[in-house]
């Protein structure tokens, strides 16, 4: 499949041991500096078929296929920094609106929420 050959997920588990001390150096530069490398943002757009014959661009939806480390980095700032401020949040910071990237937030609870605090102010006057 040619998105194991731009994404050799394989070598980087098999070089786990090998790699992990110059990858956690680099996220460690990356996030002191606050930027991340060039390389890391590029991404490729894949077209996938919506239909089973696909016959117009429209039969398309696209994707975006990042590098694997840079998954990795995400996935390790949002379970380290962004969920736990969100679970202990500071006391000048109010997360009790905030429905969207929380682990248990979605449109359905910020649905729920805003017909609760409408029937409240309804039921108040």
């Amino acid at each position: 499949m040619i998105l194991d050959k731009l994404h050799p997920t394989w070598f980087l588990m098999l070089g786990a041991p090998f790699f992990c001390l110059p990858l956690s150096q680099l996220f460690n530069l990356s996030l002191s500096y606050s930027t991340v490398p060039h390389q890391w943002k590029q991404a490729w757009i894949r077209p996938i078929p919506k239909v089973s014959v696909p016959t117009q661009h429209a039969d398309f939806r696209s994707i975006s296929v990042t590098p694997v480390i840079t998954r990795i980095m995400e996935r390790t700032v949002v379970q380290d920094f962004i969920y736990s401020t969100f679970h202990n949040p500071p006391e000048s910071l109010t997360f009790h609106n905030q429905f969207a990237f929380r682990p248990t937030g979605s449109t359905t609870a910020a649905i729920i929420t805003l017909f609760h605090n409408i029937t409240h102010l309804l039921l108040r006057t």
